[in-house]
């Protein structure tokens, strides 16, 4: 990066200085934010040092070429601090209004406003950073802030102000509604790697106030392409990120402890760990939510009014007072799975799970296409947590919902108001405790058992991985997921269509047999033992499985194929068994085991994926006489030296392509020399 770097120092510096080295470095923010800047360009505060007032960045930088403030010399962060500024607080100690391309990084930001003398300041605002877009038709681009501490912002009163009145955050974008063209927002936008703390109401808040009919359009009536990344907020007010009017939103990392907190009488005392609003395209995965409390929402990470594909997934909350999964009105496409769930939920009005037509305080409109599944939800300390659903289309698959003795999951309250003739499915949860017997009945392929969880009742994501032999592994069912639509695109470039990899490094394997319930997605492979030769067996394979083909005589040849494709996998031959492993992704595997000598019969003994579980092992090929199976009769004939299966052929079309029909009797049988073949109505 090109441009001239500055050094502002309040102990060592004096603005009379050139500001260009350590030596001749500048002294106060007045200095610096009087001063012109080019692109390139970067501002360092000397570490350990405190400046008083305000920052106010009145330069942009350029594409390539931002405008950087941070920090020179070992030690702790330099503070900017406005609140204790000669003549009254500002309300935000670094402001930038109207610039592009800047970045901060490596400082300590700090606004607890107590003095409302200033004129023009309102003081029932208060922020640490405030970027602001107020331009005519202006678009603000690239603010990457990195490595920030920022700590103690409050508004100068808070005394009879509304919740919704109370305007403080650590970290505040906003840009001003569209009443005209060309219209404006705010885009580009980078937090990570910080620390937000003791702040009245939000850690981080980004708002874009609309457009008038007929002003802007979906994206640009939004503040865009939004990443907060790895940060941790801890003891705000309110909730610790709160994105208002996002289009594209990548939140993930992030760790909100005590949102709603009431550790100072001036804070809001109500916070989600964060939610959203009016936004499109939103991913919220691994966060960490611990202990949000408040009266009014207060859930692990909820959905708010009036957005469009937002998914919350492979996040971890616990102990959050209104509840787990929260679903406001007039959305659609909303998300919550892979999530896990620890004592969310406890006071009167809480819930595990709340889709809800709340969509304004004068207005209702359920929400369509919500989606609450793989899931593990647990309540215990003796809590109890209601269930309830207004809305639209909602489909509620594969959760663990388990209440340990003494704690309730629906009793206090469950409500099932879905809009005739749109679908409520509920299917394949695994139900343990207390659990409203309403909403179970709903489940016809409902599993009633301890989940065997490593540690139920612990506090962390570890505590709910499933042990092995758990009823919950491969008892899920396989439907059409919810698929991200900008998966692979900008902010999005590593965020796949569906999911992946759960919270505990597991790959999701999305097929038919091979489904957990919950949260956990580690699944069990069944082990295939084959005697005797197999020619060909085609089977949906779950990876990492285990063949083990006892086969004692040489000369076996054992090779693994996705289709036609040959993959790689290794075989060993101890004392005449030969077990081949493979890791593969995904798709319909072939083993082949070819022996040099004459064909012999094969007996598979496993149950194969994509088969019933339930039915022990069997012989789906066998030597003479017959077998009931699946409410079907099946015999074999012998031809020859051979037996073959005589119901139900599982061939399906000559060499030439032809169709070929199913043989239903013996006497469509014959026998040549050289072999078998099927003869159907002069085929």
């Amino acid at each position: 990066m090109s441009g001239t770097t500055f050094y502002v120092s309040s102990s060592q510096g004096n603005d009379a200085n050139s500001g260009t080295s350590p030596a001749e470095a500048w002294q106060t923010l007045e200095m610096v934010s009087n001063s012109s800047f080019e692109p390139g360009d970067q501002i360092l505060f000397r570490a350990g040092d405190e400046f008083i007032g305000q920052l106010v960045v009145n330069s942009s930088g350029e594409e390539g070429s931002p405008i950087v403030f941070g920090k020179y010399d070992e030690g702790d962060k330099p503070i900017i601090n406005s609140a204790p500024t000669p003549g009254g607080s500002y309300i935000a100690s670094i402001l930038i209004r109207n610039q592009s391309f800047i970045e901060l990084e490596d400082l300590e930001v700090t606004n607890d406003r107590q003095d409302e003398d200033r004129v023009g300041e309102d003081p029932e605002q208060g922020y640490g950073i405030f970027v602001h877009n107020d331009g005519t038709g202006l678009i603000m681009e690239h603010f990457h802030f990195r490595n920030l501490t920022v700590r103690d912002v409050y508004a100068a009163t808070t005394e009879g102000v509304d919740f919704d009145d109370l305007r403080v955050a650590g970290i505040y974008f906003r840009s001003e509604r569209n009443t005209s063209w060309p219209v404006r927002h705010i885009k580009d936008i980078l937090v990570e790697d910080s620390f937000i703390t003791r702040t009245g109401k939000f850690g981080i808040w980004s708002q874009h106030g609309g457009g008038n009919e007929g002003i802007g359009g979906e994206r640009t009536n939004r503040n865009k392409n939004i990443v907060f990344r790895n940060n941790h907020t801890l003891h705000t007010g309110g909730s610790g990120i709160v994105p208002g009017r996002s289009y594209n939103l990548l939140m993930e990392g992030n760790r909100f402890e005590f949102p709603g907190s009431d550790l100072d009488p001036r804070m809001a005392k109500r916070g989600s760990g964060a939610w959203f609003f009016g936004g499109r395209n939103i991913i919220a995965q691994f966060n960490e939510v611990i202990s949000a409390r408040g009266e009014g929402d207060t859930y692990s990470i909820h959905i708010d009014h009036s957005n469009e594909n937002v998914f919350v997934q492979f996040n971890y909350s616990e102990d959050s007072e209104g509840g787990f999964a929260e679903i406001l009105g007039n959305n659609v496409n909303s998300v919550y799975r892979y999530n896990v769930s620890v004592n969310d939920g406890f006071r009167d009005n809480a819930r595990s799970m709340w889709v809800s037509d709340f969509a304004g305080e004068t207005f209702q409109r359920t929400s369509d296409n919500n989606f609450i599944y793989n899931n593990t939800i647990y309540v215990g300390d003796g809590r109890d947590t209601g269930l309830s659903f207004t809305a639209d289309n909602t489909y509620v698959y594969n959760n663990i919902v388990m209440a340990a003795p003494g704690s309730t999951i629906g009793d206090i309250e469950f409500v099932a108001d879905i809009t005739e003739g749109d679908d409520f499915i509920v299917s394949n949860n695994l139900f343990h405790g207390s659990i409203e017997q309403d909403f179970t009945d709903l489940d016809l392929n409902a599993v009633t058992a301890d989940p065997l969880f490593t540690s139920a009742g612990g506090t962390n994501t570890a505590s709910y991985a499933l042990q092995p032999g758990s009823p919950a592994i491969n008892a899920g069912v396989a439907f059409d997921q919810p698929e991200f639509p900008n998966a692979g695109e900008g902010i999005f470039a590593d965020i796949p269509a569906f999911p992946e990899v759960d919270l505990y490094g597991n790959p999701i394997f999305w097929q038919d047999g091979f489904v957990n319930i919950g949260a956990f997605a580690e699944t069990e492979a069944p082990t295939f033992e084959v005697t005797g030769t197999i020619q060909t067996e085609n089977v949906n394979l779950n990876p990492n499985a285990t063949f083990n083909i006892n086969e004692p005589l040489p000369d076996v040849t054992v090779r693994l194929f996705d289709g036609l494709v040959e993959l790689d996998s290794d075989v060993t031959d101890a004392d005449g068994a030969y077990t081949l492993e493979h890791s593969v992704a995904h798709g319909e595997l072939r083993i082949e085991a070819t022996r040099t000598d004459a064909f012999q019969l094969r007996e598979l003994t496993g149950i194969p994926a994509g088969q019933d579980h339930d039915e022990g092992p069997r012989n789906l090929f066998f030597e003479g006489g017959s077998v009931f199976y699946q409410g079907v009769s099946y015999r074999t004939v012998e031809i020859g030296d051979q037996n073959w299966m005589a119901e139900n052929l599982r061939a399906t079309h000559y060499r030439n392509g032809d169709p070929i029909p199913n043989v239903t009797n013996n006497s469509e049988w014959s026998s040549l020399d050289s072999g078998a073949f099927a003869v159907h109505e002069n085929d």
